[in-house]
Formats: structure tokens, sequence, C-alpha cells
């Protein structure tokens, strides 16, 4: 379906003979429900954490999941994979979990979160720049 498609409850769909286009059928009514989303909130763009110390806030926002789901964290520096730093649990409105900032990390200013929602990995955020020193 168009992710384009207005939510609603009264949506069917047709099926034409293309041999007779005169000779169809209709589907019962179905549900068109609008497509989930994700938003990181934090880090925000210009936040530093520190690599070996103390764990920081992943602050997110889910809305529109149809059940409670899991996630799974990405960490990029300058666009390029560094490393998976797991999973974690999402429900609609907003998430918290500590992240762990390995000490092995070289310092920069480019490092970005990418947060996928595992049910359809297509679907997911990513944060602004921040800072690992």
């Amino acid at each position: 379906m168009p992710a384009s498609l207005v939510p609603g409850t009264d949506y069917r769909l047709r099926l034409i003979w293309l041999a007779n286009p005169a000779v169809s059928a209709y589907s019962a009514q179905f549900t068109v429900t609008a497509a989930p989303t994700f938003t990181i909130t934090a880090p925000a763009a210009g936040a530093i954490w520190q690599a070996g110390g103390a764990p920081q806030n992943l602050v997110f926002t889910c809305a529109n999941l149809p059940a409670p789901g899991q996630t799974i964290l990405y960490l990029y520096k300058g666009g390029v994979f560094v490393r998976s730093l797991g999973t974690s649990p999402c429900q609609n409105g907003t998430n918290t979990r500590l992240v762990y900032v390995p000490a092995s990390l070289v310092p920069g200013p480019d490092y970005q979160l990418r947060l996928l929602w595992l049910t359809n990995p297509a679907i997911g955020a990513q944060s602004a720049q921040f800072t690992v020193n």
C-alpha cells in the first residue's frame, strides 16, 4: 500500500479481469493505519559524550506502533558503521535507554546513532551529529 494513503476503516480492493473488464469483484472492507514513526531527541546536535565515561541517555519517541516491539541501535562515525549497540524495547510515546560509550572509540564530532524497528528495518530514525571525546 502506498504510504500516502490516509488512515481509514472503509478501504476495499477491486479485482478486474483484464480479458473482460466488466467482470470484477470487491474485497471486504479493511483498515489502513498510519505508518509507525521514530524520532531521536537525544543526543541532540552538538552533544558531547565521553568514551568510557558514564552511560548516556538515548531518548526516542515512537508513534503508531501496532504493539510494543524491539529496536536495534547502530553507531556511525562520519556516515560509516562503527558497531551495534544492541536492542531496546519500544512502545508508543517517549522511550529512554542508557547507552554505554566504548572507551575504544576514536574521538570526533561526527558520530550519529541509527535506530531501526526490528519488525520492519526500513523504518527508523537517525540522531543529529554529536561528539565523542
